[in-house]
C-alpha cells in the first residue's frame, strides 16, 4: 500500500519543524499558489515541481469547493538522505513520502519516495497532502486519523493501488475482519492495521458521498470543528445514529467491492513479510502480514493462519515502537522532556525484544537528549533557588550560564532566554558586589593612612 504520509495525523501536532538541525542553505521558487522551498543544487527539480503545483492546487480547491491560505510552502526534497540530514530523529520513521505541517501550510515532498510511487506518485502526494491542509483547516486540526486519511485518498487519482485496496478490503469482508469505525479515533491501532485501515477508510469516504453528496461531507467536516467527536458530528450532518450509518455502509460495500475476490497468498508474499521484519521495515511487513492474513482466514487454512500470527505479531510490535518513537520526537520538538523521558522508559522492553540495532540507537539517543532536558532545566532550577542567597552568587551564575548553553544546543529557546537573562541579573549582582566590595576595601585602606597621618609623632602603640 502507498504511505504517502505515514505520520500524516501526528503532523497535525509536531509538523516536524526543523529545530534540530540549523544551517541548510535554501532558495525559494515562487509559483501563484506555491512557494518551492529547496536546495540551490534542486534548481532543477523546483522548477519541474513549479510546472504542475498550480494546477494541482487548482484541482483540489475545486475537489472539495475550499481554498487554503496562499502562499503554501512546498519544502521539496530530492532523497531521503537530504530529508534526515535536515530532521535528524527522523531517521528512525519509516517510509515517509510526504507529509503537511497544518500550522505552517507546508507541503513537504521527498521526490524519489515520490517517484517510486510511479506515474501519478508526485501529483498523488501532493492531492494527498493538500488535501490534509484543507480538511485541517475546515475541522479547526479535530478531525480523526481515519477520516483524515480516507479523505487524503479520495483526492487522489484512481489506479491500480485502488484496485489492490479494493481487493483487500474484499478479504476483510470474507474474513470477518472489517474494523469498526471507532479505529478511526485511535492513530497507532489504525496504522498498526493499515492493510485494511486505508482501503477501509477510503470506502467509508466513497459511501459518504455516494449516500449524501459533497454537501453532506462538507457540513460533517464543519460539524467537526464544533463537535466533541466524529460520531456528533456525523449525526448532524446526516440526520442519523452513527451506528445506523455504519451499519449502512457494511450493507453497501460489496457492491463498492464489485465482486473483488481475494488472491490466495504466495510463497513469495510469505517470505516478503519476512523480509520486512529482517530490514526493520514494521509497517510494511504489519500491511504484508495483514493483508495475508485476512485472506488465510477467509480461506480458513489454519497452518497458514498459525504461520503468520506471529509474524503480525512481530510487525505490530515494531509498528507500536515506531509510533511511540514519533511521539517521543513529538515532545522532544516540543521540549517536553519529561515526557519523552516516560515514553522512551515505556517503550524500551518492546524496542529490546526486537533486537533491531537501529530502532535501540534511536531510542538511546531520544533517551539522552531527555535527559540532557531534564538537566538542563534541574540546573535553571537550582540556579533560581540560590539566586536568593548573595553568598551563593557565583554558584548561582555557573547554574544558569551551564542550563542556558544546554537550552542553546537543544533549540530551546525560550528556556535558554530565561536562564540568559538569570545569569546576566546574577552577573550584574556580582559585579556590583565585587565593586562594592572593592570601594570598601579602598576606603579602609584610606582611613588607616590618614589614621597614621594623624598618630602624634613619637607615640608608643599600645
Amino acid at each position: 500500500m502507498r504511505r504517502l504520509a505515514w505520520l500524516a495525523l501526528l503532523c497535525a501536532s509536531l509538523w516536524l519543524a526543523p529545530t534540530l538541525a540549523q544551517g541548510r542553505t535554501w532558495t525559494e521558487r515562487r509559483t501563484a499558489s506555491f512557494v518551492i522551498v529547496h536546495a540551490p543544487a534542486d534548481a532543477a527539480l523546483a522548477e519541474q515541481y513549479a510546472g504542475i503545483v498550480d494546477a494541482l492546487y487548482d484541482e483540489v480547491t475545486a475537489f472539495w469547493s475550499f481554498t487554503p491560505a496562499t502562499p503554501v510552502t512546498l519544502r521539496l526534497f530530492a532523497t531521503t538522505a537530504d530529508y534526515q540530514a535536515e530532521y535528524p530523529l527522523a531517521a528512525a520513521i519509516d517510509g515517509i513520502i510526504a507529509h503537511a505541517d497544518f500550522r505552517r501550510n507546508e507541503v513537504v515532498v521527498i521526490d524519489e519516495m515520490a517517484v517510486s510511487q510511479g506515474a501519478d506518485g508526485i501529483p498523488n502526494a501532493i492531492r494527498h497532502e493538500l488535501t490534509h491542509i484543507i480538511a485541517s483547516d475546515l475541522t479547526a486540526g479535530r478531525l480523526n486519523t481515519g477520516f483524515h486519511e480516507g479523505l487524503a485518498q479520495y483526492a487522489e487519482r484512481p489506479g491500480a493501488e485502488r484496485e489492490r485496496k479494493h481487493a483487500l478490503l474484499a478479504a476483510a469482508l470474507n474474513a470477518g475482519r472489517l474494523l469498526p469505525w471507532n479505529i478511526f479515533d485511535d492513530r497507532g491501532a489504525f496504522y498498526g492495521a493499515a492493510a485494511i485501515a486505508y482501503p477501509q477508510a477510503l470506502s467509508v469516504v466513497s459511501f459518504l458521498v455516494e449516500r449524501d453528496g459533497f454537501p453532506a461531507l462538507r457540513t460533517f467536516l464543519e460539524a467537526s470543528a464544533r463537535s466533541s467527536g466524529y460520531r456528533s458530528a456525523l449525526e448532524r450532518a446526516y440526520g442519523v445514529p452513527p451506528a445506523e450509518l455504519e451499519a449502512a455502509w457494511r450493507d453497501w460495500l460489496p457492491g463498492y467491492l464489485g465482486g473483488s475476490v481475494a488472491p490466495t497468498v504466495s510463497a513469495d508474499e510469505r517470505a516478503a513479510v519476512s523480509a520486512a521484519l529482517d530490514e526493520g521495515a514494521y509497517e510494511r511487513a504489519a500491511e504484508l502480514a495483514e493483508a495475508a492474513l485476512v485472506r488465510a482466514r477467509a480461506a480458513a487454512d489454519a497452518a497458514l493462519v498459525a504461520e503468520l500470527e506471529p509474524l503480525a505479531r512481530r510487525a505490530a510490535r515494531g509498528v507500536a515502537v515506531r509510533t511511540t518513537l514519533t511521539a517521543i520526537y513529538t515532545a522532544l520538538q516540543q521540549h517536553q522532556h519529561d515526557e519523552a523521558a516516560r515514553l522512551s522508559a515505556q517503550v524500551q522492553p518492546d524496542a529490546s525484544a526486537l533486537g533491531d540495532a537501529a530502532l535501540s540507537a534511536a531510542l538511546a539517543e531520544y533517551a539522552a537528549r531527555s535527559a540532557r532536558g531534564i538537566a538542563a532545566r534541574q540546573a535553571l532550577a537550582d540556579a533560581e533557588a540560590l539566586a536568593g542567597d548573595w553568598r551563593a552568587t557565583l554558584v548561582a551564575r555557573a547554574q544558569a550560564a551551564a542550563a542556558a548553553a544546554e537550552f542553546v544546543a537543544l533549540g530551546d529557546r525560550e528556556r535558554a532566554r530565561v536562564a540568559l537573562a538569570l545569569h546576566d541579573a546574577l552577573d550584574g549582582r556580582f559585579r556590583w558586589s565585587g565593586g562594592a566590595l572593592l570601594a570598601c576595601g579602598a576606603g579602609i585602606v584610606a582611613l588607616s593612612i590618614l589614621w597614621r597621618l594623624r598618630r602624634p609623632v613619637g607615640a608608643e602603640p599600645w
